[in-house]
């Protein structure tokens, strides 16, 4: 492995090491700023990890739940039922002093129960032309701090570094 290879990975992995901590506190502060916090699960399944591919490539990892997604997206697909809504009805179920479908005196099934509160919430939504908007947190945050550490990389590494990175990562 060439000297220029060698200092190149390591200055790719001080940036990464440096901007990740970053990228989870903006996603945190965006999270809180757009009120998501409401169980704090996504909130606290925020991860970064740095990882080691090949000999000499690194990688960043960004992971959070699943639901996040479902947040991040303009409006909700009308045919789901999005995680973050079931739980929603999961998390106030006792709150609902009626679930249709089942007699009275009739103890439902919990799962079932919410299942169709939610499609209920949902139906009542879709009749009276209510579309869930979602609430934007990841995208706009995350390319503006992707364009910060790319310009420190940039700032960091030599022209023979970036030559020697580029021509490793294409052997592999």
């Amino acid at each position: 492995m060439n000297e220029f290879l060698e200092s190149g990975q390591q200055v790719v992995e001080r940036i990464f090491k440096e901007f990740a901590p970053e990228l989870e506190q903006v996603l945190r502060n965006e999270i809180r700023r757009k009120k998501l916090v409401d169980s704090g699960e996504l909130l606290n399944s925020l991860r970064t990890q740095l990882q080691q591919q090949a000999e000499a490539q690194q990688t960043l990892l960004l992971g959070f739940a699943n639901y996040g997604f479902w947040q991040d997206r303009r409006k909700f697909v009308k045919t789901d039922n999005p995680p973050v809504f079931l739980k929603w009805v999961e998390s106030h179920f006792e709150k609902f002093g009626f679930v249709s479908g089942y007699k009275t005196g009739r103890e439902p099934i919990r799962e079932k129960a919410v299942s169709r509160i939610a499609f209920a919430i949902r139906a009542k939504q879709a009749q009276q032309g209510f579309i869930p908007k979602g609430r934007t947190w990841l995208y706009k945050k995350f390319w503006l701090w992707y364009r910060d550490m790319t310009e420190a990389l940039l700032e960091n590494l030599s022209e023979e570094q970036i030559k020697a990175l580029l021509s490793d990562a294409k052997q592999q």
